[in-house]
């Protein structure tokens, strides 16, 4: 166990279904390059274990897929993907990682910004705010390569009113891919 503050952070959640595998990552220790300056000193070294011991885990789920096997993967902050994606079994994996459902962003409206700012450089001198998105941003290019579908957060932004949640069908053979039906929460 992983301890921060009174919290097991080395607990991930995957599920299988079928010849599915849903598998949710936790988005903090794998992009905690980015975090890492603004972390407190006497919990670094402890994150820093949780960093090291997080791809180890995602790396046994999928090296454990059997040849007809699906992923549908979770992860809520899109930063962490650039680390997955320099995993190399990650990497061989990719084909067979059917949707990568993220959150975060909270908007399509957001979402497709982010799309029109990939690859713009790191600003480091607008507080860590700031650092943190164009960090993200720069290396934005690899969320390509995980069949990104953004789930908004269930109220949306107020400027959009976008929110809601979806529903996924799972045919357990995957012998299609998984639906998701979006279902909009109107305010």
């Amino acid at each position: 166990m992983i301890d921060v503050n009174g919290y097991d952070l080395t607990s991930h959640s995957n599920a299988r279904t079928g010849n599915y595998l849903l598998l949710g990552v936790t988005s903090s220790p794998l992009a905690f390059p980015v975090y890492e300056p603004e972390s407190l000193p006497d919990e670094r070294s402890a994150w820093l274990a949780l960093r090291d011991a997080h791809p180890n885990e995602i790396r046994h789920a999928l090296v454990a897929l059997r040849p007809a096997q699906r992923v549908v993967l979770f992860c809520h902050d899109p930063t962490a993907l650039l680390f997955l994606r320099r995993d190399e079994t990650v990497r061989r994996s990719l084909a067979k990682i059917e949707q990568t459902v993220i959150g975060h962003l909270d908007s399509a409206f957001y979402f497709q910004q982010s799309s029109l700012l990939t690859g713009m450089p790191t600003i480091r001198f607008l507080g860590n705010s700031i650092r943190r998105m164009t960090q993200a941003l720069s290396d934005a290019r690899c969320w390509r390569d995980f069949q990104l579908r953004l789930c908004p957060s269930t109220a949306g932004i107020e400027l959009r009113k976008d929110g809601g949640f979806y529903e996924a069908k799972i045919e357990e053979a995957a012998s299609r891919p998984a639906q998701f039906l979006f279902h909009a929460l109107p305010r």
